[in-house]
């Protein structure tokens, strides 16, 4: 976290937010730094003495900061410098169930897609990598223009969409916000270090280690940290773009999310929301998900619609609702989980705008 970003974004706590107030974050402790670069800390609340740490260069900021530690510790501390062989290894005695094989599964899928363009070794196959890239840029082609000020890359995964945000817009302060402690680790690894390594997954429990440089055209511009986008500790209306691609299905409340991501809009902001509406019950509540059920109703189970009118709906923080200004009802996007599977989707994207305040006469 570069102290220069905390400042400009100036974050609330969260724990106090969740009670409807708006008490300032400062920082109390800095254990490691480089420069501006904070890399160990503790961030502490001035009205509710909550404290949440820094940990590699990413500030943790939830409203139960111990029950993600608990849930997370094994992605937090566990260690970066073992060898290939030996996380092999370690991944064949913990078997294919194990929680951290399920990580190195959905490492493999999101490094290759954010980073596989560059991997000199990698083959395009059925699945061309950067499938994530060319889906922000299908969004972007919907803006026309974005007012000055910070941009925020909701659910923003390892990072490169990120990255790509800050090299689109120069001087613009962009943060990629994840609940995935892994992921952020990763997206910090390749700002810091100009290179990526991970596992890609050949097939089943089999997994070669890939490393290569990696382009990043604006390291200065960009921060991660781990945030519950349906609870976002930042102040209303302060940035210029939001970006959300492929989030909504995969949340406890998507509702929750389109809320807080319409609450981060400046009057003349834009929000970029994209979703392949794959609901399932493991990630939302049937009762929480916009559509993918009953059919008999008048939108006969589409999402489309559903997202339509619940963006369009009064909030605390528009009144008017938002104004859709374009959308796309379909675009690829390619999820390759090994060389011999591939998963396609058909995505909706589409860009909304505040509604215009109508002025008393």
């Amino acid at each position: 976290m570069r102290s220069g970003h905390f400042a400009e974004v100036s974050p609330i706590c969260p724990v106090c937010r969740h009670k409807g107030v708006s008490s300032a974050l400062e920082l109390a402790h800095v254990s490691r730094s480089a420069g501006d670069q904070i890399f160990e800390g503790i961030l502490h609340c001035t009205e509710c003495s909550a404290e949440y740490p820094i940990i590699d260069g990413i500030p943790i900021l939830v409203n139960d900061v111990a029950a993600y530690l608990r849930t997370n510790h094994s992605q937090i501390v566990q260690r970066r410098t073992l060898t290939h062989p030996l996380r092999t290894l370690i991944g064949d005695a913990l078997g294919p169930d194990a929680a951290q094989e399920q990580l190195r599964r959905r490492s493999s899928t999101y490094c290759r897609d954010h980073f596989g363009m560059w991997d000199p070794e990698e083959s395009e196959g059925r699945a061309p990598p950067g499938s994530v890239l060319r889906l922000l840029e299908a969004a972007l082609a919907l803006v026309d223009t974005v007012p000055a000020g910070p941009i925020l890359d909701l659910g923003c995964s390892v990072g490169a969409t990120t990255m790509r945000l800050a090299e689109r817009f120069p001087d613009r302060l962009v943060l990629g916000l994840d609940m995935s402690f892994d992921f952020l680790r990763t997206a910090m690894s390749v700002l810091d270090t100009g290179a990526v390594c991970y596992e890609r997954r050949r097939v089943g429990m089999v997994y070669d280690e890939r490393r290569f440089p990696v382009p990043v055209k604006a390291p200065d511009q960009v921060d991660f940290w781990v945030c519950d986008v349906a609870a976002i500790p930042l102040p209303t209306a302060m940035a210029s773009l939001v970006v959300s691609l492929n989030l909504l299905d995969s949340l406890h409340s998507p509702w929750g999310h389109l809320v807080e991501a319409s609450r981060m809009l400046g009057a003349q902001s834009t929000l970029l929301l994209s979703s392949p509406y794959d609901w399932a019950p493991s990630a939302t509540y049937i009762e929480n998900w916009l559509g993918g059920h009953s059919q008999r109703g008048p939108g006969r189970g589409a999402s489309e619609p559903v997202v339509r009118q619940m963006l369009q709906a009064t909030t605390p923080y528009h009144p008017d609702g938002l104004t859709i200004t374009a959308e796309k009802l379909q675009h690829l996007w390619q999820v390759w989980v090994h060389e011999r599977s591939t998963v396609a989707y058909d995505v909706h994207v589409l860009a909304a705008r505040p509604q215009p305040t109508n002025s008393p006469s």
